[in-house]
């Protein structure tokens, strides 16, 4: 399901009015998106938040459509370096989603 052009930079303006400053060690998800439209999101260069790391979660690594894996996720809120903006394909993350919603709980 290809997106509208002007789609990425609308929904990433109305993500950085709803996620506020970036603060180191934050962590926020996007589950309800279908997995075809958080990968495109990703994709898009255009879907930039001001201090924010965004990836779609899903099987594959692939840091040129910044997808990475749950076990990736993990480490990237274990480390907390930076604040995190997670978009899950919930139908192809895998087992690990648990171990990344009870690392975002710590």
């Amino acid at each position: 399901m290809p997106l509208t052009e002007n789609a990425a930079p609308i929904l990433a303006l109305a993500l950085s009015d709803l996620l506020g400053p970036a603060v180191r060690g934050s962590m926020a998800f996007i589950r309800c998106l279908p997995g075809e439209v958080a990968r495109e999101l990703a994709a898009d260069e255009r879907f930039w938040v001001n201090g924010w790391q965004i990836a779609v979660v899903s099987q594959r690594t692939d840091e040129s459509a910044r997808s990475i894996t749950a076990d990736r996720a993990v480490e990237w809120r274990e480390d907390k370096v930076e604040a995190v903006l997670l978009l899950v394909d919930t139908a192809d993350a895998g087992a690990g989603m648990d171990g990344i919603y009870i690392a975002a709980r710590a």
